[in-house]
């Protein structure tokens, strides 16, 4: 015979969770409403401990990268270095908006 696929498993079994894994940090959003979004019963999907309101006092404290400074932000990031083919000489290439 011909095999079906099963779509409501593959959502849910395999859209879903890194789906809601990737959307947890955005405000308002759920892994139940995500679920309805994707068509599938969003009762099934509620958060085990029965709210889907967010406790703030519960949030972990995250900081978008793009909210930091550049030197917090690009502290690991080795410098750009350019090396003149002709002399070999290397200078570091600060940026196109860097001035100085």
């Amino acid at each position: 015979g011909i095999l079906k696929p099963d779509i409501e498993w593959y959502l849910s079994q395999q859209i879903l969770p890194p789906i809601s894994r990737l959307c947890e940090c955005i405000d308002g959003t759920s892994q139940a409403m995500i679920a309805k979004k994707l068509g599938l019963d969003a009762s099934r999907f509620n958060l085990r401990h029965g709210s889907t309101e967010i406790d703030d006092n519960s949030l972990v404290k995250f900081t978008p990268a793009s909210f930091l400074v550049d030197t917090e932000r690009f502290k690991d990031v080795d410098k750009l270095l350019i090396t003149c083919q002709s002399c070999s000489t290397s200078n570091e290439l600060k940026g196109v908006f860097t001035v100085g």
